[in-house]
């Protein structure tokens, strides 16, 4: 119906845009997107998943310029959405998993620039979300016997990775609560064993002592 998305900036925060000369050679993407290395190794790096998300948005609106920004961590990320108000941009697109920053609960320090760049200057914000919907646990907690360890189950209190981690292989475990806001007044920590009963990993952050750190723990 001739909308092409044509004078309109779309921002594309990504962890990688490999191959995207070669996407822009085949008509992809348009020749004039901008290209923004906030990491300093070259924008095609990593993943070609930053590139395949800004060809489904030159797809959707072949008439946008697109700005393909490289982040690798949250200071990174930081500066990204700096770049996305410095340059007026209204629209911007982040399809990554931040694990262990937010309950998801739109707490936590990522979700508070997302905010403030959508409350403060308009920004339009499309997240991606639920790449790993069916690999988690939540609930409340749970301690009837009062040893201190979380029952995941009425007396179980075991979470049972599935599927199974094979031996010579690497697992990440990624725990968090709803504490984000204000300093934590929970210390959880976490603890990893393997089938045979032996700790294999643990995190002990401390939560409220020594500064405190982040409602979190990872293994």
């Amino acid at each position: 119906i001739g909308y092409t998305g044509a004078g309109v900036d779309v921002a594309v925060l990504d962890l990688g845009f490999w191959r995207l000369a070669e996407a822009q050679s085949l008509g992809e993407i348009p020749a004039n997107a901008i290209p923004v290395d906030l990491v300093g190794g070259g924008i095609e790096l990593n993943t070609p998943h930053g590139t395949a998300v800004a060809e489904q948005v030159a797809d959707m609106a072949p008439g946008v310029r697109l700005h393909l920004i490289l982040f690798d961590d949250d200071v990174d990320f930081e500066n990204a959405v700096d770049y996305v108000h410095t340059n007026g941009i209204r629209i911007a697109n982040l399809s990554v998993n931040w694990f262990n920053t937010s309950y998801y609960d739109d707490t936590g320090p990522i979700s508070a620039l997302i905010n403030d760049s959508h409350d403060a200057h308009g920004v339009f914000w499309s997240v991606g979300g639920g790449n790993w919907g069916y690999r988690h646990w939540r609930g409340g907690w749970l301690d009837e016997d009062g040893d201190r360890d979380l029952s995941f189950w009425p007396s179980d209190e075991q979470l049972t990775l599935l599927p199974e981690v094979a031996v010579g292989t690497q697992a990440c475990i990624a725990m968090n609560w709803n504490q984000y806001v204000g300093t934590p007044a929970t210390d959880l920590d976490l603890y990893v064993h393997a089938a045979s009963g032996a700790q294999v990993a643990s995190s002990e952050f401390s939560q409220t002592t020594g500064g405190g750190a982040p409602p979190a723990e990872n293994a």
